[in-house]
């Protein structure tokens, strides 16, 4: 057919190679896709014999000479089309090539666009990022745990419990020889965090601490073990494990002023959102970051979203995340708060298999507790008034 793939590049072929290698491990699942989709009876036209790897690069060598790769791809994608690999593959390659003459095609490579207003997305972007820091608790063997946190108040801060575990739960970690804890005075948060444009260098931080002060958190609620074990049918996430935790910082760094090439504005604080946000499965996510413990990054995500677990206390998505993103907010793609990112989806077949927390949960447990994050007072007795 006229406009189909025969026109990829070796590296796209072999990305082509790697996603149908990816959807398809088993070679009798896709024997039995070419029998089902386009009549073939595979033993007649390939050396069934040989391994997946030996008879995928046949397929694709048979589909490209009789000029219907696009056939493939695109009903490999109707079939699979949550595989990562694949996704990524046709989201690339069908926006560098004038491949979508067919409009189901079109359909299956761009039904997750969006138009967004470009001035209003920048602006959003360089509020919120001033408002997302780098979290860094020394414990007492030396090592360092890292995290992401963002403002939700003038001087509190939202974060994942396993993030500071190590100083929420540090009496009963003091009973180990490991020393795997830290107090409060260990725990340092940076903002500012990044790389400037022009120089490329990291700009000087803001950094905060924990108030000195006997309520310094003023709610937390632990993990669960589905977060390590999500494909455990067996067990749901109990009400109280929303891994998150609300810590009040030594200062209103909210409420303090940032300069811009504009002018001088203050920093702010992003919003817990009081309704739940309407989202659906391939509606894009994007997250501000620090993975790594490295200065803020930007991540956006057009596979997007999974899923919402049956009690929507956890949420599933696509996204390019590491070690120290745990805490990071994510966001739709109109800057609307939608969760409060974890951890990797451990039992997943993908590193991009993310799970965060739906922020609705995390609004109704504050406000179950009664708790104003944005008129926090802490009293000299030692006492919190929300």
């Amino acid at each position: 057919m006229n406009g189909d793939f025969a026109s990829l590049s070796r590296s796209d072929l072999a990305e082509f190679r790697k996603a149908l290698l990816s959807v398809y491990p088993n070679k009798k699942d896709l024997i039995l896709l070419l029998k089902d989709e386009f009549s073939f009876i595979a033993s007649e036209k390939f050396n069934t014999e040989q391994g997946s790897e030996y008879l995928t690069d046949e397929i694709i060598d048979e589909f490209k000479a009789r000029g219907e790769l696009l056939e493939l791809i695109a009903t490999v994608k109707k079939k699979r089309g949550e595989n990562y690999e694949l996704s990524k593959f046709c989201s690339r390659v069908s926006s560098t090539a004038g491949y979508l003459e067919r409009p189901e095609i079109r359909d299956f490579f761009h039904k997750n666009s969006k138009i967004v207003n470009p001035d209003q997305f920048g602006k959003t972007l360089l509020k919120c990022e001033r408002q997302v820091g780098s979290i860094q608790i020394r414990k007492k063997n030396g090592d360092t745990e890292i995290g992401t946190g963002f403002l939700v108040g003038p001087r509190v801060l939202l974060t994942n419990y396993h993030v500071v575990e190590c100083i929420i739960d540090r009496k009963n970690r003091q009973k180990s020889t490991e020393k795997d804890w830290a107090d409060p005075s260990d725990f340092a948060c940076q903002f500012d965090y990044f790389v400037t444009p022009k120089s490329r260098t990291i700009r000087d931080a803001v950094k905060c601490r924990l108030i000195e002060h006997d309520d310094w958190c003023l709610l937390h609620s632990k993990d669960s073990y589905v977060d390590k074990h999500p494909t455990d049918d067996t067990h749901l996430p109990k009400p109280n494990e929303l891994d998150f935790a609300l810590l009040v910082l030594d200062r209103e760094v909210g409420k303090g002023t940032i300069s811009t090439n504009e002018k001088a504005h203050q920093r702010g604080w992003i919003k817990i959102p009081n309704i739940p946000r309407d989202f659906e499965k391939g509606d894009p996510v994007m997250i501000l970051q620090c993975p790594e413990g490295a200065p803020l990054n930007f991540m956006i995500s057009m596979l997007g979203i999974k899923g919402l677990n049956s009690q929507s206390t956890r949420l599933y998505y696509y996204a390019k995340t590491n070690y120290g993103s745990s805490g990071s907010p994510c966001f739709d793609i109109n800057w609307n708060l939608i969760a409060l990112h974890s951890a990797r989806d451990e039992e997943a077949n993908y590193a991009e298999d993310k799970i965060g927390i739906p922020i609705t949960a995390v609004w109704n447990a504050i406000k179950g507790k009664d708790i104003d994050v944005e008129n926090i007072t802490i009293k000299p007795s030692g006492k919190k008034k929300g």
